[in-house]
């Protein structure tokens, strides 16, 4: 509730960054602690760093929910796990992401996004990797690019229900459609094994 009065107010772009910044790193170093979904995502970076497939392995780490189960994240997810499968760094890149979205909502709404408790503590604090999806998928909305949108899917299921709408105001549907297919499946090659 004490959030919502910021919803429609302002301040200088400047000082709104420094907000930003500043409540993100209450959180780099603390452990998650409404949900440890970026332990799968460390430990399946881990598994993929060292040559494995996370795709073939149940991981043996406690923390983790469901460890019965093996990797439930698309390829692209599973390349960005691999590139950066430690706590403090994925969290670095989450909070950078983070400082994008507020950029492209610059001029309207930074302020809510930049203090938005959901997106602290489930972006940020949990470390979700919705956040960068989210990201990504607002820049493939606001500029048109089926590359983003593909990135945005890549890492999450959920960013494609939002393709026919970016289909429907580009001007090359075909050249849309190829594109988002091979940032799809690109990806994917590194798994087949």
């Amino acid at each position: 509730l004490a959030w919502l009065p910021l919803v429609r107010r302002s301040l200088p772009f400047g000082i709104t960054i420094l907000l930003a910044i500043s409540l993100r790193l209450v959180f780099l170093f603390q452990e998650p602690f409404l949900s440890g979904d970026v332990y799968r995502y460390l430990s399946d970076g881990r598994v993929s760093a060292s040559g494995g497939n996370p795709y073939a392995y149940t991981p043996s780490d406690p923390r983790i929910n469901h460890p019965e189960i093996r990797s439930i994240y698309p390829p692209l997810a599973q390349l960005l796990f691999r590139a950066v499968h430690d706590l403090t760094a994925w969290r670095l890149l989450l909070i950078v992401a983070d400082l994008a979205a507020i950029v492209l909502l610059r001029r309207r709404g930074a302020l809510a996004y930049a203090t938005c408790p959901l997106v602290l503590f489930e972006g940020v604090g949990n470390a979700h990797i919705d956040l960068l999806a989210g990201v990504l998928l607002a820049f493939a909305l606001t500029r048109r690019s089926a590359i983003a949108a593909g990135l945005a899917s890549g890492l999450k299921i959920i960013p494609a229900a939002a393709v026919p709408a970016l289909l429907r105001q580009t001007t090359s549907r075909v050249r849309s459609v190829v594109t988002l297919g091979l940032t799809l499946l690109l990806p994917a090659i590194p798994f087949l094994r």
